[in-house]
């Protein structure tokens, strides 16, 4: 029934204690651990091969809710074959705050697409559409 709970949390694309946020899709679940003391290894020297997409995010904040599934249908519908990672931050976790104050991150939600271990692109806000297919197609361009 635990497991059960935690995969419902999951799809449903809710916050877990850990500070993992998964998204949901149709096809299935994309659930993106991402903690303190994995940011580095994962997001920094894991984009040195191919870019990592950081979505800074707070349970609390309503545009932070409201841009997750556009966002990960957005990155679904540009990289169809998941060779960009994508993955949710929460800034309300143990050093999190940290975190988003070394990539300047001031407001959320955040997006920042990290390329060879440097952040590459971001925006700030929850951004229309369109431009969510632009923010991931100039990612696809510049790979």
């Amino acid at each position: 029934q635990r497991q059960e709970k935690m995969l419902r949390t999951v799809l449903t694309g809710t916050r877990a204690t850990n500070g993992l946020r998964a998204f949901s899709t149709t096809s299935r679940a994309l659930i993106a651990k991402l903690d303190s003391k994995d940011f580095d290894k994962v997001v920094i020297e894991g984009s040195n091969s191919n870019p990592v997409v950081v979505d800074f995010f707070a349970s609390w904040c309503p545009p932070c809710r409201e841009l997750s599934p556009r966002l990960e249908k957005a990155y679904n519908t540009v990289f169809p074959e998941k060779n960009v990672s994508l993955y949710a931050f929460s800034i309300e976790q143990d050093q999190g705050s940290d975190i988003a104050m070394d990539h300047n991150v001031s407001s959320i939600p955040h997006v920042i697409a990290f390329k060879n271990g440097k952040p590459f692109k971001q925006f700030v806000g929850a951004i229309r559409d369109e431009e969510l297919i632009k923010f991931f197609e100039s990612l696809k361009a510049a790979k």
